[in-house]
């Protein structure tokens, strides 16, 4: 995780980024904390790496969403492992990147509120089925993503005002 903040904060080269991509590519699964989770995430899906994010997202580890959820967990633990509280916002930061990398919805460059957005989802080729909608102060926006032989279909639905613009 420490490379990762190095990385996003412009003090690491390509060479930090095909480190970090190999050793998280060899882990499988996450070992940050609260901002080095976020902080890997952003690097990964920003560079093009959005397979590796999503591996990591859905690891079945015992450092895992999964097994927070397989033990019965409605709301994010504190801790991985589940030690202290299982109420804590800790990894909740996370929950930006499936709307702005895996369903791709972003604010189009310049504007804000979601009244002007850019549909542009990362590649994800073992992710065969997504659909997700955020519900915005301009309204909702809806991207459902089916992936079949290489290619993705992407549908979006916006309420009325919303300007949609696509990035495939």
């Amino acid at each position: 995780g420490a490379d990762a903040f190095a990385y996003d904060l412009g003090l690491g080269d390509e060479r930090t980024l095909q480190n970090i991509v190999s050793k998280y590519s060899a882990l499988g699964r996450f070992d940050t904390g609260i901002f080095g989770t976020y902080i890997l995430l952003n690097v990964l899906f920003k560079n093009g790496y959005g397979e590796l994010a999503f591996k990591l997202l859905t690891n079945k580890s015992e450092v895992s969403f999964h097994t927070m959820r397989e033990h019965g967990a409605t709301t994010l633990w504190e801790e991985w492992e589940g030690s202290n509280s299982h109420s804590h916002p800790m990894f909740g930061g996370s929950v930006e990147h499936l709307f702005g990398y895996i369903l791709g919805i972003k604010n189009t460059e310049g504007t804000v509120g979601f009244k002007d957005v850019t549909i542009e989802p990362a590649d994800i080729p073992s992710l065969s089925y997504v659909k997700g909608s955020m519900l915005t102060e301009s309204g909702r926006i809806t991207v459902e993503i089916r992936r079949k032989d290489g290619k993705a279909d992407i549908k979006v639905t916006a309420d009325e005002g919303i300007i949609v613009r696509r990035k495939d």
